[in-house]
C-alpha cells in the first residue's frame, strides 16, 4: 500500500470534506494489476448517500488530474465504510466504544483468538472488550489485533 500517496490524497480532500461536512474514514492506495486502485471511505453522522460518493468521486478525479499525482492509469472507488466497517486506526476503535465488535487476534494471548463483544474502554492503543455472552473482560493492545470490525446490532 502506498501510504505517502494516500496521505497526499487525504490532504487534498480536506477542504472539500470540511465544506460538505464529511469525514474521511480511510484513504488507501493499492496496486491492482498494472494500475493503482484508490479507495476512499467517507462518513457523516447522519450517513452517506450515493450522491455524496459520486460528487466526491468527480471532485477527486479532477483534483488528481490537475495535480498530476498519479502519472499512470488508476481506478477510483468512493464509498461509505458500511455498518460492519473495519476498525484499523485507534480513532476507529475510540469512536466504536460501547458498540459490538468482532476482533481476531494475531495470536492467542490471555484469551480466545477471536472475540465478539462490547468494546467498553480505551486509552491510547489499549482497549477493553467484554465478550458476549459470558461477560468476561479482556484487555488488548491494537498491536495484538489482526482484524477488527463492527458487528451488526439489531
Amino acid at each position: 500500500m502506498d501510504e505517502e500517496l494516500a496521505e497526499k490524497i487525504a490532504s487534498l480532500l480536506e477542504p472539500y470534506m470540511t465544506r460538505e461536512k464529511l469525514s474521511l474514514y480511510e484513504a488507501e492506495v493499492l496496486q491492482s494489476g498494472g494500475k493503482k486502485l484508490i479507495r476512499i471511505f467517507i462518513d457523516r453522522e447522519e450517513g452517506v448517500t450515493h450522491d455524496d460518493c459520486a460528487a466526491l468521486s468527480r471532485h477527486l478525479s479532477t483534483l488528481l488530474d490537475v495535480e498530476e499525482l498519479i502519472p499512470t492509469p488508476y481506478a477510483l472507488e468512493v464509498s461509505s465504510p458500511g455498518l460492519t466497517r473495519a476498525l484499523k486506526k485507534p480513532a476507529h476503535f475510540r469512536k466504536s466504544l460501547g458498540r459490538t465488535v468482532k476482533i481476531s487476534f494475531r495470536k492467542s494471548f490471555d484469551g480466545p483468538r477471536q472475540i465478539i463483544g462490547r468494546l467498553e474502554a480505551g486509552e491510547g492503543d489499549s482497549f477493553l472488550i467484554v465478550s458476549r455472552p459470558d461477560g468476561k473482560q479482556f484487555g488488548f493492545s491494537l498491536a495484538d489485533v489482526a482484524k477488527a470490525r463492527l458487528e451488526f446490532e439489531e
